[in-house]
């Protein structure tokens, strides 16, 4: 019970975060993406989990010889300065674990029989629009690489979310008109397709 409140903790922060409502972590968490992205544009991740990783554990080395020298100038005796972190729960127990182990498969289950629905042809309609959007994807694909796309997608979950905030009523109205016309299309096609075999 715990980890799904921290789970929706999470989510409302994030919901915070993604909508601009605390501006300071929302400019953090965008640049902060924004720098990776940078990042991972002039170097392979490897590079860059190594450099980050490398400088990470020279900030940490430092400041203990730091803290040593400072306790043996000052003669006091203040032990490690990681204590508390080092003392700290850091295993992930299996109640925490299994609940959101449990979505996750429920979701890849849900995932594979929609797979094997739409490639065995189950319905004509669904594939055929399965075999658009792979027809599509591969036009998306020439356009653009995976880094490009995580840049769009990032710029995409801290702009999208805001406009949206800021003309639902214009774009809940076309989404109606847009979604009316989808479901005559289909049910014209459904009604022209042939009678499944009894």
């Amino acid at each position: 019970m715990t980890s799904l409140k921290m789970i929706q903790f999470d989510r409302q922060e994030l919901e915070l975060i993604i909508h601009w409502k605390d501006v300071t972590k929302s400019s953090v968490a965008f640049g902060a993406g924004i720098v990776v992205l940078i990042a991972i544009s002039s170097y392979s991740i490897i590079s860059l989990f190594a450099y980050m990783a490398l400088l990470t554990l020279l900030g940490t080395v430092s400041f203990r010889v730091y803290k040593t020298v400072q306790s043996i100038i000052q003669k006091t005796n203040d032990g490690h300065p990681f204590k508390s972190y080092l003392e700290a729960n850091i295993i992930l127990s299996k109640e925490k674990i299994e609940p959101i182990c449990g979505v996750c498969i429920d979701h890849l289950n849900a995932l594979f029989v929609e797979v094997r629905r739409l490639v065995l042809v189950e319905d004509y309609v669904d594939t055929t629009k399965f075999a658009i959007l792979l027809w599509i994807s591969t036009y998306i694909g020439a356009w653009f690489n995976g880094y490009c796309l995580a840049a769009i997608a990032w710029i995409g979950l801290f702009t999208l979310p805001k406009f949206y905030e800021n003309n639902r009523d214009v774009i809940d109205k076309n989404l109606v008109l847009i979604k009316a016309k989808i479901s005559d299309t289909v049910s014209k096609i459904k009604g022209a397709q042939p009678k499944k075999d009894q």
